[in-house]
């Protein structure tokens, strides 16, 4: 099944997913499905199919994790399914968010904010849950994750 990418410029990078994660999600996605939505368009994941309306959330000031990282977090299982590193790849990605933001709960995160201002501030959240998991698949499936990105080869979908 090849994978359902818009555009037609080659290579695709990093920094191509990211902002077009951004941009659906200042478009009015919430960050996690910004996030999953991307990566379904890019590696044809299909992790949107499986999440329920409910589970998409804005945790805007609620102690719960970030939605853009557990966005990253449902793509990461779904691609490394088998992966017999997954626990240990879910700290890194963790890790690598926290580098950058101190913190993964929304209610940290967005301490200083209103509502209605999130989709100004989360941005850079969504940018960086996009950047830490690509950096994490990239190590993981190497050459494959380039030619998945750009049209090459089919995306493996695991069930």
């Amino acid at each position: 099944m090849p994978n359902s990418r818009q555009n037609n410029h080659l290579p695709v990078t990093v920094n191509d997913l990211a902002i077009r994660a951004v941009t659906l999600f200042k478009e009015g996605l919430d960050c996690e499905t910004a996030v999953v939505t991307v990566f379904d368009q890019y590696l044809g994941t299909q992790v949107l199919d499986g999440l329920e309306p409910s589970i998409r959330r804005i945790g805007l000031g609620f102690q719960v994790p970030c939605g853009a990282l557990m966005g990253s977090r449902r793509v990461m299982a779904k691609v490394l399914d088998h992966d017999p590193q997954l626990p240990q790849l879910r700290q890194e990605l963790e890790k690598l968010f926290v580098i950058k933001h101190k913190a993964t709960t929304c209610q940290y995160l967005t301490a200083r904010i209103k509502w209605g201002e999130h989709h100004n501030h989360c941005g850079k959240y969504v940018y960086t849950a996009v950047e830490s998991l690509y950096a994490i698949l990239e190590q993981r499936l190497g050459h494959q994750l380039a030619k998945l990105l750009n049209g090459l080869e089919a995306p493996e979908t695991k069930h």
